[in-house]
C-alpha cells in the first residue's frame, strides 16, 4: 500500500517537528512504522537515537514486529547493523520506559536496584491492607486523631474511596495539603478563582438561554404597571431586578431564584381580561423558559466561597485531618513496597517525573544527547505527568533540536476514568506548531471502513463534534473511503417501548440476536476479508467469528448472552469480570483445598461432584453414611473403598492418594498441570457447551498459580489462601483469552476493550441507555482544587457537597458528555463492511442535539426519524460530499427479521497431542433420575437470591468457600466446631481436626458449651437428642435435614433447639428471626411429625447467650416455601432482573 500525500508529508518529512491526526482507519500504525524506518534511512541517525513509546505492550509489540519485518528486506552492511541493533530498541510503553530509566538510575531516584513490578490487583491488595490496619488495628500515633475526626465525619467506606481517590492524583494531592498546612488563604484563594470562573460561565449560558425572556419581562412590566392578578404581582416582583440580570450581576439572578421560590407564582398565572393579545402567553412563556434556567444553573450562579461559613470551616478542619491521615497512609503504603522491593505503576511514572524534574543534569548527559527523535503513539491517552516526561526528554524548547512526533485521535480519547486528560493533546499540538516551529497533520482517507459507514461517520459526527470551544472538545474533520467499489451499509433497528425496563432491555437482546443469526444462516450477509484479515476481491459469506457486539458499559450482558444462547448463537465474552466465579475454577480450587488439607469436607465433596470425579449425592449420601460422624469423609471414603474394592469409590480413592502423593513433593502449578492431563478433563469439558472457554479458564488458573509462586506465594497452602482470597473478594478478572481466529463464535465486549480492533460486522445496541452521571464524592484536580462530600454544621449535618466539589463535577460532567460522544465514535468506526444500530424506539424526536439525551436522542435528531420513515422502514441522511443521501433501512418488528430459537450445541475439543485421554481411574458421568429432596438452607437462600441458590445448588459453586482455618476462622467453619462440641464432644480433639492446636481457645468453647447447659431451658429435661435425622413434606415437595437439638421439659413439653453463632444485639432479633422463619417452620413440621405433639422452637445465638422463642406466620411462611419449590422446580434462577448482579448481595423479591 503507498502513501497518501497527508501520510507522506507526516512519515517522511523529518526537518520539523509534528502532531498528526489520525481518525480511525487512516493508517496510524503504518504510518508510525514508516516513519521510524525512514529515520534510519538517514545516514547520521541510528536506532539508539530514536525513542518510541506506546500506551499497550500489544502496540509496542506490533510496532516492533512490523519494524522488523521492514528491515529484514533492506540489504546491505549498514542494515545489517541496524538489524542487529534493533535487538535494544527503545520501543516500549511509558510504563517499561519509566521502569528503565528506574533500574538505569535508581540511587538518584531513590528507589532499590532490582525492584519488582505489582500489578494492579496487588497494589490494590497492599492498600487494603494498609487501610485496615489503620481502621481496625493500631494506627500510627502521629495520625490517630485525625483519623478519628475523618472517621466521625466520612465513616469507614468513604475513608477508603476518598484514600484511593487520593492515592491516584497523589502529586496534585501532596501539593494541596502542603499549602493548607501552610496557608489557608492560599487554598481559599484558588477556590475562590475557581467558583468565580464556574459562576461566569454559568451566567454567560442563563443570558444567553434567558436573554428573550428577560427582554418580554421588561417590555410587559412597562405597559402593565398595576397588581390586577398573580401575573402583574410577578411583574412587580422581578421588575426592579431585570436590569441588573441583563446586564449580567449574579447576585439579582438569586434573587430570581427566590421570587420562582414562592408558590403563588405559577406557569399558570394570570387572568385573561386583565391582559391584552397574546401579552399572558408571552409571560408565561416567559416565566417557564427563567424557570428552566434556574434549575438548570441557578445552583451555580449562587455558589460562594465564604471563609466564615460554617460548611467551610467544616470542610477546611476536615481536610487538614484528612491530610495527616493521607501522609501516614502514604507513608505506610511506601514502607509495604518497601518490605517487598516493589513499585506499582503509578510510581514508576511518578518517580520517572520527578528524577528528569530535580536531576536535570541528567536528563541531559542521558536521554537529550541520545534521542534524537520522540515519536508518540496513542497521544490522546497521556495524562499531565507522562507529557512533563516528554518535555523533559527534549529540553528547552527554543533551543531543543530533537524533534517530537505524536500521533493519535483525540476523538478517540475514552479514558477519563483513567485519569487520561485529552486536552494535553491540543496543548501539544500548539506546542508543536508555536515553540518546536512544526506542524499539524491530519490524515484525511479511511481504509478500514466501506463509503457508507465513513460517509455515515461524516454526517453524524460532524453534526455531533461541530464545537471546540472547550479544551476538551475538538472538531470533527471529514474523512474520505478509500475503499470505493466495496458495498457495505448501516442499519437501524428500533425496538417498541415496553411496560418496564427489564423487558426493554430483554426485547432489544432478543431482536439483537435474531439480527445476528439472520445476517449469518439467512440473509448470508457477504464480506470483504479472509480470517487473517486480508481483503478479498470477491466477498464471501460471513460467519459468527465476524460479528462483534460493542457494548457502551457491562450492565446488560447477561442479558445480552441470554439472548444468544437462546438463538443458539455461539459467543465469546472477552476480558470479563467473572473468572473467579466460574466453576471449573472453583473445581481447581477445591482440588487444591483438599490436597492442602484432606479434612477438608466441604472441599472433598465439590471435588467429588465435580466433572473430575462426577459421583452422584446418593453415592456419596451413602459413603457419607457408611462411617462414624465422628470420622472425616476422607476416613469414611477411604473406608468405603476398602471393603468395596470393585466399586467407582475405589477408582476415585486410588487417583486421590497420588494427587495427594504429589502434593507435598511438586510446586502448586505443577502439581495442577499433572492432574489436568491425567484426569482428562479437557476431553470432559469438550463435550459441553462452553467447553472451549472452561478448558481455556483451567489452563489460566494454572498461570496464574504459577505467577504466584514467582511472587513469593510458592507453598500450596500460600497458594490456596492466596486463590481463595481473589475468589472471596470477587476480584475483576476476565476469562481466559480464546483465539478467535479459529473459533466461530460473536465476539462481545465492551467499546473500550473494541479500541485498536476492527471486525466486518460491528452491532452496537442499548443506544437509549441514559448515559452514566459521573463524578464522585472526592476529586483532586491540579490547582490546589480538592472537592469533598462531607455533613454540613448549619444544616443538621445532613451530608453535602461542598461549593468546589460541585464546580469540579460540573465540569466533569462536561467532559464526560464529551467523552460520551468520542466513545460513540469509537462503537461505529470498528466497523469494516456493516454496521448495525439498536435502541429504543424513541417517543419523540429532540428539536437538537443539546435536546437529546442518549445516543438514540443524537441519531433520531440527525436521520430525522418519524412516523413516514417507520412507514417506509428506512431513513435518509445527508452525506458532506455526496450528491445523494445515505439510505438507512429501519426494522421496528422484531418478527420481521427471520430467526429461530435454539439451544446451543456442544463445542469438542481436540484432545492433547501427547494422546492423553480420560484416566481409568475417572468414572463416568452419571445422572440420577431419583426424586430431588430440598434442605431448609435451599429454600432460605433461593429465597434470598435465585442466582446465589442457582451457583450453590445446582452448579457447586458456593459464595462463600471455606478457608484453611486458624485461629481467626470464618464463621462457617466456626458454626461447625459450635455443632461437634454442642454434642458433647472434646474441644480440644474437635478443634484438632479443624487443625487448630491451642488449649485456650479450646476452652473457650467449653465454656460456651456450659452456658448452654447452664441456661433455664435445659434445666431438668428429661429427654435430650442432638442433631435429630429427618424426611418429611411439604405438599409434593420432599424435605430432608437434622434438628440440632430436640428436649422435653420437666413439664413434657417438647422444645426445639436451633444454634446460630455470631453476636446478636436486642435490635437484630426481629429481622434475623424472619430470615430464619423458612428453617425454623420446616423443622417444626418435621419435629412434630417425629413427636405426635405439638414442639416450640427456639433460635439459641451461642455469642449472646440469648435465646429466642420463635412465634410466626406459619401459614405465610408455608405459602413462601411452596413458591420458591415452584420457581426452583421451574429453573426460574437467572432472570433478566439478575442482569449485572453477582449473587452475592442477595434481593429477596
Amino acid at each position: 500500500m503507498g502513501l497518501t500525500d497527508r501520510q507522506k508529508q507526516a512519515a517522511l518529512d523529518h526537518t520539523r517537528s509534528k502532531c498528526v491526526t489520525a481518525g480511525a482507519g487512516t493508517g496510524k500504525t503504518y504510518v508510525l512504522v514508516q516513519k521510524y524506518i525512514d529515520l534510519l534511512e538517514s545516514d547520521d541517525l541510528s536506532v539508539a537515537n530514536i525513542l518510541a513509546l506506546t500506551f499497550t505492550e500489544k502496540a509496542a509489540a506490533e510496532m516492533k514486529i512490523r519494524v522488523r519485518e521492514a528491515l529484514a528486506k533492506k540489504e546491505g552492511a549498514r542494515w545489517d547493523s541496524l538489524r542487529d541493533e534493533f535487538l535494544w530498541a527503545n520501543i516500549s510503553t511509558f510504563h517499561s520506559f519509566c521502569a528503565q530509566v528506574l533500574r538505569e538510575f535508581p540511587l538518584e531516584a531513590g528507589v532499590a536496584p532490582g525492584f519488582a513490578v505489582l500489578d494492579e490487583r496487588e497494589a490494590a491488595r497492599l492498600r487494603d491492607e494498609v487501610i485496615d490496619a489503620f481502621i481496625y488495628g493500631e494506627p500510627p500515633e502521629t495520625c490517630r486523631d485525625a483519623l478519628v475526626g475523618v472517621l466521625r465525619m466520612a465513616g469507614v467506606h468513604e475513608l477508603k474511596n476518598t484514600l484511593e481517590r487520593l492515592s491516584s492524583r497523589r502529586e496534585a494531592a501532596e501539593q494541596f495539603f502542603a499549602a493548607l498546612a501552610g496557608s489557608e488563604e492560599t487554598v481559599l484563594d484558588a477556590w475562590r478563582m475557581a467558583v468565580e470562573r464556574c459562576r461566569k460561565e454559568e451566567l454567560t449560558i442563563f443570558a444567553a438561554a434567558a436573554g428573550a425572556s428577560i427582554g418580554t419581562l421588561q417590555d410587559l412590566a412597562a405597559r402593565y404597571p398595576g397588581a390586577a392578578d398573580p401575573g402583574q404581582d410577578y411583574l412587580r416582583a422581578v421588575e426592579p431586578h431585570l436590569p441588573s440580570i441583563a446586564a449580567g450581576e449574579c447576585g439579582a439572578v438569586g434573587a430570581l431564584a427566590e421570587i420562582h421560590a414562592d408558590s403563588k407564582f405559577r406557569a399558570n398565572m394570570g387572568r385573561k381580561p386583565n391582559w391584552k393579545g397574546d401579552d399572558l402567553d408571552r409571560l408565561r412563556d416567559a416565566y417557564k423558559t427563567l424557570n428552566t434556567c434556574l434549575k438548570a444553573h441557578g445552583e451555580f450562579l449562587s455558589l460562594a466561597i465564604d471563609p466564615e461559613d460554617p460548611f467551610t470551616r467544616a470542610t477546611l478542619d476536615y481536610l487538614r485531618d484528612l491530610g495527616v491521615v493521607f501522609v501516614a497512609y502514604s507513608e505506610a503504603v511506601d514502607a509495604g513496597k518497601r518490605h517487598r522491593n516493589a513499585l506499582d505503576f503509578d510510581d514508576l511514572i511518578d518517580r520517572t517525573h520527578r528524577l528528569f524534574r530535580e536531576h536535570d543534569a541528567l536528563v541531559e548527559a542521558h536521554f537529550r544527547r541520545r534521542f534524537r527523535f520522540v515519536l508518540v503513539d496513542e497521544f490522546q491517552d497521556t495524562d499531565p505527568v507522562q507529557n512533563g516526561i516528554i518535555c523533559s526528554i527534549l529540553g528547552n524548547l527554543a533551543r531543543t533540536s530533537a524533534k517530537l512526533f505524536v500521533v493519535g485521535d483525540p476523538k478517540q480519547s475514552i479514558y477519563l476514568f483513567r485519569d487520561a486528560d485529552v486536552t494535553q493533546f491540543k496543548r501539544t499540538r500548539d506546542l508543536i506548531e508555536q515553540a518546536l516551529g512544526g506542524e499539524a497533520v491530519p490524515l484525511d482517507v479511511n481504509f478500514r471502513s466501506t463509503p457508507a459507514i465513513v460517509g455515515f461517520v461524516n454526517a453524524i459526527f460532524g453534526a455531533l463534534m461541530a464545537e471546540s470551544a472547550r479544551p476538551w472538545e475538538f472538531r470533527y474533520e471529514p474523512l474520505e473511503a478509500c475503499r470505493k467499489g466495496d458495498a457495505g451499509s448501516v442499519e437501524l433497528l428500533l425496538v417498541p417501548k415496553a411496560d418496564d425496563r427489564q423487558s426493554g432491555r430483554r426485547a432489544e437482546a432478543e431482536m439483537v440476536a435474531r439480527k445476528i443469526q439472520n445476517l449469518i444462516e439467512h440473509e448470508k450477509r457477504r464480506v470483504y476479508w479472509d480470517r487473517e484479515g486480508k481483503h478479498l476481491d470477491k466477498p464471501r459469506p460471513a460467519d459468527y467469528r465476524d460479528v462483534a457486539v460493542l457494548l457502551e458499559r457491562r450492565t446488560n450482558l447477561a442479558v445480552y448472552e441470554w439472548a444468544l444462547v437462546r438463538y443458539g448463537i455461539p459467543y465469546h465474552v472477552h476480558a470479563g469480570i467473572g473468572f473467579y466465579g466460574r466453576q471449573e475454577v472453583y473445581d481447581l480450587y477445591n482440588i487444591l483445598r483438599f490436597l492442602e488439607n484432606e479434612q477438608d469436607d466441604v472441599a472433598l465433596y465439590g471435588l467429588l461432584r465435580s466433572p473430575y470425579f462426577a459421583l452422584s449425592d446418593t453415592r456419596l449420601y451413602t459413603v457419607a453414611q457408611s462411617g462414624s460422624p465422628e470420622n472425616s469423609l476422607w476416613e469414611r471414603l477411604e473406608r468405603f473403598a476398602s471393603e468395596h474394592p470393585k466399586a467407582e469409590i475405589a477408582a476415585a480413592v486410588q487417583l486421590l492418594r497420588s494427587w495427594l502423593l504429589h502434593a507435598r513433593r511438586v510446586s502448586p502449578a505443577d502439581l495442577l498441570t499433572r492432574i489436568v492431563s491425567g484426569s482428562g478433563i479437557s476431553a470432559v469439558l469438550g463435550g459441553m457447551p462452553g467447553g472451549e472457554q472452561a478448558a481455556a479458564n483451567v489452563e489460566k488458573v494454572i498461570a496464574l498459580v504459577r505467577k504466584m509462586e514467582a511472587n513469593g506465594s510458592g507453598t500450596l497452602a500460600e497458594a490456596v489462601r492466596e486463590l481463595g482470597t481473589c475468589i472471596d473478594d470477587g476480584e475483576r478478572e476476565g476469562d481466559a483469552m480464546l483465539d478467535l481466529t479459529n473459533a466461530n463464535a460473536v465476539s462481545i465486549m465492551t467499546v473500550h476493550a473494541s479500541k485498536g480492533l476492527e471486525f466486518p460486522i460491528v452491532v452496537v445496541p442499548d443506544l437509549g441507555e441514559p448515559p452514566r452521571a459521573g463524578g464522585s464524592t472526592v476529586m483532586v484536580e491540579d490547582g490546589l482544587l480538592v472537592g469533598v462530600t462531607i455533613p454540613n454544621p448549619a444544616n443538621d449535618h445532613e451530608r453535602e457537597e461542598a461549593p468546589l466539589l460541585k464546580v469540579l463535577k460540573r465540569e466533569y460532567r462536561q467532559k464526560e458528555k464529551a467523552e460520551q460522544k468520542r466513545l460513540f465514535y469509537v462503537a461505529v468506526t470498528r466497523a469494516k463492511d456493516h454496521l448495525v444500530l439498536c435502541g429504543e424506539l424513541p417517543g419523540e424526536v429532540p428539536e437538537t442535539l443539546e435536546g437529546a439525551k442518549n445516543r438514540m436522542g443524537w441519531l433520531a435528531c440527525c436521520t430525522g426519524l418519524c412516523d413516514d420513515a417507520y412507514i417506509r422502514g428506512a431513513a435518509e441522511i445527508d452525506i458532506p460530499g455526496v450528491e445523494s443521501p445515505l439510505c438507512i433501512p429501519l426494522v421496528t418488528d422484531p418478527a420481521a427479521i427471520c430467526a429461530e430459537s435454539r439451544p446451543i450445541g456442544a463445542m469438542h475439543l481436540s484432545l492433547p497431542d501427547d494422546g492423553a485421554g480420560v484416566s481409568e481411574g475417572v468414572p463416568p458421568i452419571e445422572v440420577d433420575e431419583e426424586e430431588h429432596v430440598y434442605s431448609a438452607s435451599e429454600i432460605r437462600q433461593y429465597l434470598h437470591c435465585p442466582l446465589a441458590y442457582e451457583r450453590k445448588f445446582r452448579l457447586n459453586n458456593p459464595t462463600q468457600p471455606i478457608h484453611e482455618v486458624s485461629a481467626a476462622m470464618d464463621a462457617t467453619t466456626r458454626g461447625l466446631i459450635v455443632h461437634e462440641i454442642f454434642r458433647g464432644r472434646d474441644p480440644g480433639a474437635v478443634l484438632r481436626r479443624y487443625g487448630v492446636e491451642d488449649d485456650g481457645i479450646a476452652g473457650e468453647y467449653q465454656a460456651l458449651y456450659d452456658r448452654f447447659r447452664a441456661a433455664e431451658v435445659m434445666q431438668g429435661v428429661t429427654s435430650d437428642h442432638c442433631e435429630v435425622p429427618f424426611r418429611t413434606s411439604i405438599g409434593s415437595a420432599k424435605f430432608k435435614g437434622a434438628i440440632d437439638r430436640l428436649v422435653q421439659r420437666p413439664d413434657g413439653t417438647w422444645v426445639l433447639i436451633d444454634y446460630k453463632t455470631g453476636v446478636a444485639g436486642a435490635d437484630d432479633i426481629p429481622a434475623k428471626v424472619e430470615d430464619y422463619a423458612v428453617q425454623i417452620t420446616i423443622y417444626r413440621l418435621a419435629a412434630e411429625q417425629i413427636l405426635g405433639e405439638a414442639v416450640k422452637p427456639f433460635l439459641y445465638f451461642v455469642d449472646s447467650d440469648r435465646w429466642v422463642e420463635v412465634k410466626g406466620d406459619g401459614q405465610r411462611v408455608l405459602g413462601e416455601i411452596r413458591d420458591a419449590v415452584a420457581g426452583i422446580e421451574r429453573q426460574l434462577f437467572r432472570m433478566p432482573e439478575c442482569a449485572g448482579c453477582s449473587g452475592r448481595d442477595g434481593c429477596r423479591f
